[in-house]
């Protein structure tokens, strides 16, 4: 016991009682004076040790570590998939309840108050963040859907990979009526080989490629319910397959052929030495699209069914959207 209690003068010496002015440090001057019998503990050198003598309440830079760890948390908790923010969020809201009663702020106020004012802080996360969960919940299901979807459509596609082209993404288009092409992607060289992926003033998706030579090709798909629907998640693909002396042009969404175009000859184009391809613009940053991308996958051929469906897995994983809106 003697020894128990020299440790504790000393780490109440070192860590409270830096006795130059009239208060150990921790708290204010008037914490002291409501509480004379912990002054006299801290003086003895008991504080912080432990069991019926421990002190809970904080020091300041204690309590503004505590809600830096907190905000930290919270302001994680928008990053990982929904089935771990929540728990996180809980986590959260319990840290506030029991930092208000462990506060050098609320030293001296009653324990109701303490837990009125944890209960408050508690509430203003919810009211800020089930909103957003109930919205990632709902974007979920419509992109579970739609990878679902295209992984049970997938087997009506070949089983053979054909040298081309093809861009999966998962996307929710919205089109705005401007008159005029709206882009989705294009990539290439003007007059040469090109390959671009757009929304054309008639409301109809549009995947045009131009070939060396600069002749273009195009396949197209309306936008609709049935078709290409907007304003949701979808699983887009868009693909050039080259089979010796043919070629085929296909436009896929959630797995289910929309929009097709064969012709009887090869389509020789090359992108490897372009410059970078355009997401959002066309080659001149104009005529842009308004969309949210959540993910992109690019190959230098088409995919097979087995592919397909495994791109569709991967495209579940969760990706917070990218926006985007054409220059104002």
């Amino acid at each position: 016991m003697p020894g128990r209690l020299q440790r504790a003068q000393k780490m109440g010496s070192r860590r409270y009682c830096k006795m130059g002015n009239e208060y150990p440090k921790g708290h204010s001057p008037k914490y002291w004076r409501k509480h004379p019998e912990a002054l006299q503990r801290v003086k003895r050198g008991v504080a912080i040790l432990g069991g019926s003598e421990r002190s809970r309440q904080l020091t300041s830079s204690d309590t503004w570590t505590v809600l830096s760890v907190l905000a930290s948390v919270l302001f994680a908790v928008i990053i990982p998939p929904l089935y771990l923010r929540i728990p996180l969020f809980v986590a959260v809201c319990y840290g506030l309840i029991r930092l208000a009663h462990t506060s050098h702020w609320v030293s001296g106020w009653s324990s109701w108050k303490r837990t009125i004012v944890g209960l408050l802080a508690a509430s203003v996360c919810a009211l800020v963040a089930l909103p957003q969960f109930v919205s990632q919940w709902k974007l979920q299901q419509k992109i579970d859907q739609a990878t679902n979807a295209t992984e049970s459509n997938a087997g009506r596609q070949p089983e053979v990979s054909f040298p081309g082209w093809s861009l999966h993404a998962l996307i929710s288009l919205h089109n705005e009526h401007k008159g005029h092409r709206q882009y989705i992607w294009d990539g290439g060289v003007k007059g040469k080989s090109r390959v671009s992926v757009y929304i054309a003033p008639e409301d109809i998706l549009t995947l045009s490629v131009s070939d060396d030579y600069g002749e273009v090709f195009e396949a197209r798909s309306p936008l609709g319910a049935d078709s290409v629907p907007t304003d949701q998640p979808i699983y887009l693909t868009c693909e050039i397959g080259i089979g010796g002396t043919t070629a085929r042009l296909r436009l896929l969404v959630n797995g289910k052929q929309v929009g097709i175009s064969e012709f009887p000859r090869a389509v020789p184009f090359d992108l490897s030495h372009a410059p970078s391809p355009v997401i959002g613009s066309d080659l001149d940053h104009a005529n842009g699209g308004t969309f949210e991308l959540y993910h992109l996958a690019l190959y230098n051929r088409t995919l097979t069914a087995l592919e397909m469906k495994k791109t569709a897995l991967a495209f579940k994983s969760n990706h917070p959207a990218v926006r985007y809106n054409p220059p104002a």
